[in-house]
């Protein structure tokens, strides 16, 4: 699936800020030696300021999978 987002940064080398969302829709992933592909991507990351949220949905056989990751700068 297509890989669409917008970022905006600012802030200065040492303290840097990012704002904006990156998201995939029904991707698909090949893993070596992985015999399922990982399908049904679904996927956001919603940066803002020092802090970015991951929130991903996938599925891989007869199963899915959901994940969600928070990180500060």
């Amino acid at each position: 699936g297509p890989l669409k987002g917008v970022i905006r940064l600012t802030g200065t080398v040492d303290q840097p800020e990012a704002y904006g969302t990156v998201s995939v829709r029904n991707g698909t992933m090949k893993l070596a030696n992985v015999d399922n592909e990982i399908t049904g991507i679904d996927g956001d990351l919603i940066f803002s300021g020092q802090q970015g949220d991951f929130q991903s949905r996938i599925n891989m056989g007869k199963g899915s999978a959901g994940l969600a990751l928070l990180a500060s700068m």
